[in-house]
């Protein structure tokens, strides 16, 4: 769906559907929207929402935050259905939003029990996933070479 984008909080059923994430991933990115909406009206001011604007991808795609980087090989965008979405908030582009409202949003999505990409040893700050573990996936250990005596 390159070049288009979807607010979370209208459709999440549909969301799962057409942007192939785990149902698990879409409510707490239905969560975290909530949750923001709820903090910042309390202080009077209007949240814009959030938008999908990433779910499942076949081939790796380079970084907004991170043009000059290689793309990821091993991004859990790349499993079916996706443990990872790219947000936007607003109808502002990702790269444009403060880094302190991502860092807001994902200091809660990481008390969630999820994984932010603004802590990733290359930053990129409108990633959120949820481990395989979550979804009931088990990890993904080399095979074990035993020698015998």
């Amino acid at each position: 769906m390159a070049g288009h984008s979807e607010e979370i909080a209208r459709d999440p059923c549909g969301m799962v559907r057409r942007w192939a994430l785990s149902p698990l991933l879409a409510s707490m990115l239905l969560a975290l929207d909530g949750w923001a909406c709820g903090v910042f009206s309390s202080k009077g001011i209007r949240w814009p929402g959030l938008f999908i604007v990433s779910g499942y991808r076949a081939q790796p795609v380079v970084s907004a935050f991170q043009p000059a980087l290689p793309a990821a090989i091993k991004s859990r965008h790349r499993r079916l259905p996706s443990l990872a979405a790219d947000l936007r908030v607003g109808h502002v582009k990702a790269t444009q939003t403060p880094i302190e409202v991502w860092t807001f949003l994902g200091l809660h999505w990481e008390r969630q029990g999820g994984r932010w990409g603004g802590n990733f040893r290359k930053p990129d700050p409108n990633h959120f996933d949820i481990d395989p573990l979550l979804v009931g996936e088990g990890l993904e250990l080399p095979p074990l070479i035993l020698e015998g005596p």
